[in-house]
């Protein structure tokens, strides 16, 4: 203890004196994009000396002496050196662009001009031994030497036009063959002898992410004098299936404040790649590239097994097994579809894989390097017959080399593999690589490029005509590909006719599942007839299968060939029945807004009836369907009697001594305040009792409230019945005592009115017939 408050008190001193150093520095306007900026003022100590220089090169004590006030000639990097009177020397880096306004991120790289464009030493340059052709192997940009540069990243959003990063950074010239194009890839890295080995921002809104290793600025690849977007393009499609593939951003870059166009800012695959979207630990995992080569870690595993399957006879099962247990076939799969779908001509020689070291571990794919793929060479090659190239032998040395083709070639000897490849290759062409589908997210992927896009191809000398073009490429074969490929695969695997598949069903009340694959209502899909199809009808947790609208079958799974033009899966579900316990057993109060470090959440029941019930094997849920308590044996409540369930039962019982009611638990998962919906089912999963909070809560609790059940003997479900109060637990709230007792009060005084009007409709009518027999006698008699 006493060694982490010393941590504290450096931490706390070196905090004080950097403040205070730089709290006497003021750059005003801090670096942006400052569009018509003239002038930028600097105020400093007068006992500071102070240097700074405009090529992006590091100032020292031979650069110029900071004025009061710098005036801008267009786009400028500012680099400074401060130094206080007792020699201690500070850094700062601004960048100005001032010449464009620009709607995209902007990345500003400044370092020594000789790093980029020294005719001998320069990354971005041929250097002294390089070939005459493409791809101009020996130049510069083939070395892998690392500068260290200074690296910003600003939003260019209106109320945020900061540097949200400012750091120094390592830098080189990243990509195979895309390096001899003039604008270059670049990698980014954070490293502790720069200062900081993450760069701490979230710099891909759509991920969970605040902080990065490192980042690539693509250059596009090949598709760098085209459209710049095909890469995006296929790796966008794979959102949301559960193949991995690189995020991206589009962001603008300046090098020592030169415009260097329009760069597509993605995540760089390696072990911090894995770690942040798998939680694997870095030394937990392995990473292989192209033949069996590593990239991380042992490579021993996939070599034994890649070593192995090439001799498997694969219409063996226990054969089938053992594959399925080393790779993930359906990954493997959606990978393969992928690649040959989009006609990626470079498939063979980018493949990546990754698994866990543990033994129970599967291989998995990354899906990467697409710049080759829509039409990179002309619309005919929507025509491609990737489907063969991609599972048939053939003895090239590229771009199918038959070690690239193992895999698919080995997993297609089995009949039911083969169908399972079949039924998931026309179910993605129903889906992702539907025409619509594709076309919206390319539309979205090149409409926010639209004002920035003419300054790149000026800048790179590439006519608009030609990007045009590229995008009328990519275009025609998202229209015309799926249709193309269903032609591939009847030839490939001499398949009889389609059949379009249809689904209906209320969402609301289950899900369906065609060949393990969640489709919507409405969806419409091409298969083949002859092939084994497998569909299930999974009801929600309040609902039971009823059967199918289109048959006579009373099971949820259906296993069957398709025989017709077209089928219709119509799936019916119901609520189910209704608990008889429900309105004995309540759900009286909720506390979903306590300090968990306290006592956590908690839910009481009440047992309206004058007999004991046993709940025994009850369930109670959340909205999560995963979360889950069962009741254990025995639980009983008495008669007009509470029952706590508690999420920490040891901690409830520690923060409210002596309860008035038993206390049981732990269900262990916490409760939304304003979202959850709490369930009671009974032992046969029949609902008792539910309550939606974010019905009755519109804004948070504080800790010391709850909200409960106004009339706890109400027989119907009603929002209007809760309300907000303090805590209860294992008794009755003060609101539902007062309601009750005002209440009765009122059955009281209805009664007594009851009664009294009762004795006065006597009353009247023994003094009405009085008066009636005196009448009539007095005129009769």
């Amino acid at each position: 203890m006493k060694l982490y408050h010393s941590y504290r008190l450096v931490f706390f001193f070196i905090y004080a004196v950097v403040s205070t150093v730089y709290g006497q520095i003021s750059i005003s306007p801090k670096g942006g994009n400052h569009y018509g900026l003239r002038e930028v003022n600097i105020d400093y100590p007068s006992d500071y000396k102070a240097y700074y220089t405009l090529d992006g090169s590091t100032p020292n004590k031979r650069s110029t002496s900071v004025p009061g006030k710098i005036e801008l000639g267009g786009n400028t990097v500012l680099r400074f050196l401060f130094i206080d009177k007792e020699g201690k020397q500070f850094e700062q880096t601004h960048s100005y662009i001032v010449e464009k306004k620009h709607t995209l991120p902007i990345v500003s790289i400044a370092g020594n001009p000789a790093y980029f464009f020294d005719s001998l030493e320069g990354m971005f340059e041929m250097g002294c031994c390089a070939d005459t052709v493409s791809p101009y192997f020996g130049a510069n940009f083939w070395k892998k030497k690392e500068r260290a540069v200074n690296f910003e990243f600003f939003e260019n959003a209106p109320k945020n036009k900061d540097a949200n990063v400012n750091q120094i950074v390592g830098i080189k010239i990243f990509g195979g063959f895309s390096k001899a194009m003039p604008q270059k890839s670049l990698a980014i890295h954070a490293r502790n002898k720069y200062g900081s080995n993450k760069l701490k921002y979230a710099f891909f809104p759509q991920l969970p992410f605040k902080k990065y290793k490192s980042l690539i600025l693509r250059n596009g690849g090949n598709d760098m004098e085209g459209s710049h977007i095909r890469d995006v393009l296929a790796t966008q499609l794979m959102k949301g299936t559960g193949l991995f593939y690189q995020e991206y951003r589009p962001v603008i870059v300046y090098i020592n404040g030169k415009y260097w166009g329009k760069y597509n800012l993605r995540e760089k695959i390696n072990e911090h790649f894995i770690k942040a979207h798998t939680g694997y630990h870095k030394d937990s995992l392995v990473i292989m590239r192209h033949n069996a080569d590593k990239q991380y870690g042992s490579p021993s595993d996939y070599r034994k097994f890649i070593s192995k399957l090439a001799n498997l006879d694969m219409t063996i099962k226990e054969n089938v097994d053992y594959v399925a247990s080393k790779m993930d076939i359906r990954n493997y799969f959606l990978y393969n579809i992928a690649q040959i779908y989009t006609g990626n001509g470079d498939a063979g020689g980018n493949i990546r894989y990754y698994k866990h070291v543990s033994d129970t571990a599967k291989w998995r794919w990354i899906f990467y390097d697409l710049d080759a793929t829509f039409n990179i060479n002309g619309n005919k090659e929507v025509l491609k017959n990737s489907l063969v190239d991609f599972t048939a032998l053939k003895n090239e040395a590229w771009p199918n080399p038959p070690w690239s083709t193992l895999i698919i070639r080995k997993l297609l000897e089995n009949d039911s593999l083969r169908y399972v490849y079949i039924n998931d290759f026309c179910f993605y062409l129903s889906t992702i690589f539907e025409p619509k589908t594709t076309t919206a997210i390319f539309n979205d992927l090149i409409s926010p490029l639209e004002p920035e896009i003419d300054f790149h191809l000026q800048r790179w000398g590439i006519s608009r005509k030609k990007y045009n073009q590229h995008l009328s490429y990519i275009s025609s074969f998202l229209l015309n590909r799926p249709k193309v490929i269903l032609m591939h695969l009847q030839n490939r695997f001499d398949l009889p006719a389609t059949s379009l598949i249809t689904v209906n069903y209320q969402e609301e009340f289950g899900t369906v599942y065609i060949n393990d694959k969640k489709v919507k209502s409405g969806f419409n899909g091409i298969f083949f007839q002859g092939i084994p199809f497998h569909c299930l009808a999974e009801p929600n947790f309040d609902y039971e299968f009823a059967g199918w609208g289109h048959s006579k079958e009373i099971i949820p799974e259906i296993y069957q060939m398709i025989s017709s033009n077209q089928y219709t899966i119509s799936p019916i579900f119901r609520e189910r029945r209704k608990s008889p316990f429900a309105f004995k057993i309540r759900i009286t109060e909720i506390d979903s807004y306590q300090d968990k470090n306290k006592h956590g959440d908690w839910i009481e029941l009440f047992n309206r009836t004058e007999q004991p019930i046993d709940i025994s094997n009850w369930i109670l849920k959340d909205n999560n369907d995963k979360h889950s308590f069962t009741f254990p044996a025995p639980t009983i409540i008495a008669p007009k009697g509470f029952l706590i369930v508690a999420q920490d039962s040891a901690a409830f019982l520690k923060y409210f001594k002596n309860p008035q009611s038993d206390v049981i638990g732990s269900f262990g998962f916490g409760l939304e305040a304003n979202k959850d919906k709490i369930r009671l089912y009974d032992a046969q999963l029949r609902k008792v009792d539910e309550v939606n909070l974010h019905k009755i809560v519109s804004k948070d609790l504080s800790d010391t409230l709850s909200i409960s059940l106004k009339d706890i003997h109400l027989l119907k479900y009603d929002i209007d019945n809760w309300l907000v109060e303090s805590t209860s637990a294992g008794k009755q709230g003060d609101f539902s005592k007062n309601h009750e007792l005002e209440s009765r009060k009122k059955q009281q005084r209805m009664l007594l009115l009851f009664y009294s009007g009762i004795l006065s409709t006597i009353l009247f009518l023994f003094f009405f017939s009085f008066f009636l027999s005196s009448f009539l006698s007095f005129f009769l008699f």
